[in-house]
């Protein structure tokens, strides 16, 4: 598997995401990850700055410029004093279990709240507790199923509460200005809890470290790592050496563009999602929204700066690197060899557990290769690759014409079906993992592995009709005498009845329909 190969798995697994589904992912997030929600004084502030100006806009208040000032300065003193641990454990006590934040074990189900490690503010730890994924949109009847929606939303309106408070208090204010700003409503309106920010291009949320944790990054890192990309790549040492040096280049890529607080290398093709990560949410203004950009859902596009825009460049930027390289930019994956039908005719005793051909074998090799090259063929011939390349020309003997015969690679992957010396030894290669395959009850049981090993064929002939007899034999002193009439003989531990059925399930995966005459000499 090559760029566009891999690419293609990546792709399938960022097309599973859903932005209708948004709070469904959130909730199914926040069931099974730490989720850390920050309140820094800095984003809490710009936010009821924000809420109050436009409160006061929609009133078609007029204040003066001293006012405004003012107002701006109460605000920021008045959101410093009352964002503290106290006043948030107060808020969230009625709808949450609240634990010291020195507790270590039973945190499941469980809320911790700490001051924000990167400076000022509160940083609330809901251990797989955070609620955000019920939240419903608008009035709803009853009880409001975000509880931590609802003890966020008291929480603001306190402050903004404190503040008219202080405003009546302040003699820079005249009595027209304090009468049309006391009991303004929705100061609290328009705040966000946002998987957003970090330190990076201007993008800092004061939280004092970067973490992408957004949910679509969550969920394609989760489906990523669904995929058995080594059963996917297969065994071909080529193969995975080329694949390898793609992933390592896209590894190292997306750890430079991203990063999940806690984890120092994220590979998205081997292992699991550390399940021990914590998802970073910032409380924030919803014009804040745009800095979660970078790890949020958008377009396969070039052009576009979001997650999936930057998989789409970085493909584009690989296919640049490795163009003129066919075994780093496209070869056929496995899966679709299967489609396709290559290994049909391959015994099971060749394939896998999980049904996948087993690369230790020669055949499933050669049947890789000529199956790649006939694709990349096919690809020139429509004009898809427009570089020319070389063909090794074998010139072998007619025995009918005498003259030379051109045979490409292609002919040549296959001559081994022709060549009877060929044939023998492959046969001979493959012949003791089959027959140690079938040797269970009630035939012949696998014991040694000495029966097994000494299975070899003697004697490969081809036909004047292209069929095939093979003479093959075992050691026979002492398993012959489980051959029928002799002493221990026994139709059903007959070693001839094992050999026979490997000897013609290697042999016709290799040559096909072809007539074959098996015999033990």
């Amino acid at each position: 598997m090559a760029v566009q190969d891999l690419f293609k798995e990546v792709k399938d697994a960022l097309s599973n995401y859903a932005d209708e589904h948004y709070y469904a992912y959130v909730k199914s997030q926040s069931e099974r990850y730490v989720t850390r929600m920050h309140y820094t004084d800095k984003w809490c502030i710009d936010a009821l700055k924000k809420n109050f100006a436009s409160a006061i806009n929609s009133k078609s208040i007029t204040l003066s410029t001293m006012e405004r000032s003012q107002l701006n300065s109460i605000i920021e003193g008045r959101t410093k004093i009352e964002n503290t641990i106290s006043n948030w454990t107060m808020a969230l006590n009625p709808y949450f279990t609240i634990v010291p934040s020195s507790q270590k074990t039973n945190l499941d189900g469980t809320v911790q709240i700490l001051n924000n490690s990167g400076g000022s503010g509160v940083e609330v730890r809901f251990h797989k507790s955070f609620t955000m994924g019920e939240f419903k949109g608008g009035a709803v009847a009853g009880p409001f199923p975000d509880k931590h929606e609802t003890a966020q939303k008291q929480f603001f309106k306190h402050i903004a509460e404190k503040i008219q408070g202080d405003v009546q208090r302040n003699p820079t204010f005249s009595q027209d200005s304090k009468n049309n700003i006391f009991g303004l409503e929705d100061v609290a309106k328009g705040n966000f809890r946002l998987h957003a920010g970090d330190k990076r291009q201007g993008r800092n949320d004061d939280t004092g470290y970067k973490s992408d944790t957004t949910v679509r990054l969550i969920d394609f890192l989760e489906d990523i790592k669904k995929k058995n990309f080594d059963a996917i790549i297969g065994e071909d040492k080529t193969k995975r050496m080329n694949t390898k040096i793609v992933m390592d280049k896209v590894n190292e890529k997306f750890n430079a563009g991203f990063s999940i607080d806690g984890i120092s290398k994220i590979d998205l093709f081997d292992g699991e999602i550390d399940k021990n990560i914590a998802i970073k949410v910032v409380f924030g203004h919803s014009s804040q929204n745009s800095l979660a950009q970078a790890a949020d859902k958008g377009n396969y596009s070039t052009t576009d700066k979001r997650l999936d825009g930057f998989f789409a460049s970085l493909e584009q930027s690989l296919l640049d690197e490795f163009a003129g390289d066919e075994g780093k930019t496209t070869s056929l994956s496995m899966g679709e060899m299967m489609r396709r039908g290559v290994f049909a005719k391959v015994a099971k005793e060749m394939k896998t557990a999980s049904g996948m051909p087993d690369m230790r074998f020669k055949i499933n090799k050669q049947l890789v290769k000529e199956a790649n090259y006939k694709d990349k063929q096919k690809g020139k011939k429509s004009g898809v690759n427009l570089q020319k390349s070389k063909k090794t020309r074998v010139k072998t003997i007619s025995p009918k014409v005498g003259k030379g015969k051109i045979r490409t690679r292609s002919d040549q992957s296959m001559r081994t079906a022709d060549n009877p010396l060929a044939l023998e030894a492959l046969l001979n290669e493959l012949l003791p993992r089959v027959v140690a395959s079938k040797m269970t009850s009630p035939a012949l049981n696998y014991r040694t592995g000495r029966f097994a090993n000494s299975a070899r064929v003697e004697d490969v002939m081809v036909g004047p009709r292209g069929g095939l007899a093979i003479n093959y034999t075992y050691m026979r002193d002492p398993y012959e005498t489980f051959e029928p009439g002799n002493a221990q003989g026994s139709v059903q531990r007959d070693p001839r009845k094992i050999l026979g059925e490997s000897v013609r399930e290697v042999a016709q995966s290799i040559i096909g329909d072809r007539f074959l005459r098996v015999r033990r000499v």
